[in-house]
């Protein structure tokens, strides 16, 4: 292998005097010592993202969070179209409700009215609490 190129580091003055110990313990110039160092450092750090790569619970992982992202740059697209269509249905809804209470004015007195109300008050409170949200709100008692 050449070594052609040149790399200068700055080490503190901890890390350089243990550098100079171990290289002279293993018989190397610090160059040979640091290229051999950095060496060994580069191939661990190769085979962790190898063995993550592969790793099964971290490529599920990922995957989730991707699922995740994508759900959420779909909600945050179509939030805006939903939102606006909810308010037309609710204004629709609304205008319907008071259409009908108009027609109905003419042929039930206030009494009349006022019962209807509070049945209807009534029908609505069972079905949030039994949670039976499908059930008519005009069908026969």
């Amino acid at each position: 292998m050449s070594r052609d190129n040149r790399i200068q580091l700055y080490p503190s003055d901890e890390l350089a005097e243990k550098i100079e110990r171990k290289a002279e313990n293993a018989g190397l110039s610090i160059s040979d010592f640091c290229s051999q160092a950095l060496e060994n450092h580069l191939e661990t750090e190769d085979e962790k993202a190898e063995e993550n790569r592969y790793n099964p619970s971290k490529r599920l992982e990922l995957k989730i969070e991707q699922a995740r992202q994508e759900v959420m740059e779909t909600l945050d697209e179509l939030e805006p179209e939903t939102g606006e269509e909810i308010k037309h249905l609710q204004s629709l809804r609304t205008m319907y409700v008071i259409s009908l209470w108009e027609l109905l004015k003419e042929d039930y007195g206030p009494a009349q009215r006022k019962e209807a109300m509070k049945r209807a008050s009534e029908r609505l409170a069972d079905q949030h609490s039994t949670g039976n949200q499908s059930e008519s709100a005009i069908s026969d008692e």
